[in-house]
């Protein structure tokens, strides 16, 4: 997969996730260890924030392709952790 396609398929994944989470009180997470119940609340609230770096990421891709630098674009988002984020929410290795 592209590094372009990569951050495409993980900007779906956790769309598809926030669309799917269960909203307003989670009563479920009382059956949880409290180190559990802390780290789904954490990584809920990170979903809006995880979007927008991919999402900036995504959009600055045709920008570096349209001026011939894609190669700088891949560099640059491996270099920022975006690439391994996105690998991440796809379930892949970072």
């Amino acid at each position: 997969m592209t590094a372009l396609g990569e951050i495409e398929a993980a900007i779906e994944n956790l769309e598809r996730l926030r669309a799917d989470a269960t909203q307003g009180r989670w009563d479920w997470i009382v059956g949880m260890s409290t180190g559990d119940a802390r780290l789904v609340a954490t990584l809920h609230r990170t979903i809006d924030a995880q979007l927008k770096i991919l999402t900036g990421s995504a959009g600055l891709h045709a920008k570096y392709a349209d001026v011939g630098r894609e190669t700088e674009w891949i560099a640059a988002v491996e270099r920022a952790g975006d690439l391994d984020l996105a690998r991440a929410i796809n379930g892949g290795q970072s």
